[in-house]
């Protein structure tokens, strides 16, 4: 029950904090306008997130030469983004799963100690 939903909400705010620094990404580095920016913000999300993951994975694949090969025009930006992408990615898993992930195993300690595991 509770830790199922407190799972959840970490997974979800895990990739919303992605997604927000993906968007602050794309405004500091390519001027998006505003309107375009939210306009992204809001249908990417998120989908987009879950593309870059996939991106991430197919890297080391040398999948993402195949798309510059093929003539897709970011290809090359997108092979530039991923290293800065995947060290936010790892800072941010380290720090929204670890923690709560030691909260519930000391939940579940304190809860052995007293003689009240079900």
């Amino acid at each position: 029950g509770a830790w199922a939903g407190a799972s959840a909400t970490i997974l979800v705010v895990q990739y919303l904090v992605t997604h927000l620094s993906v968007l602050a990404y794309l405004r500091r580095s390519h001027g998006v306008r505003a309107d375009v920016l939210c306009a992204a913000g809001v249908l990417a999300f998120p989908i987009g997130v879950l593309l870059l993951d996939l991106a991430m994975f197919l890297e080391p694949l040398t999948l993402l030469r195949e798309l510059s090969s093929l003539g897709c025009a970011n290809a090359d930006r997108l092979q530039l983004f991923l290293p800065s992408y995947r060290a936010t990615r790892v800072i941010l898993e380290a720090c929204l799963e670890s923690l709560p992930q030691a909260a519930l195993q000391l939940h579940i300690y304190i809860q052995v100690a007293r003689g009240r595991a079900s």
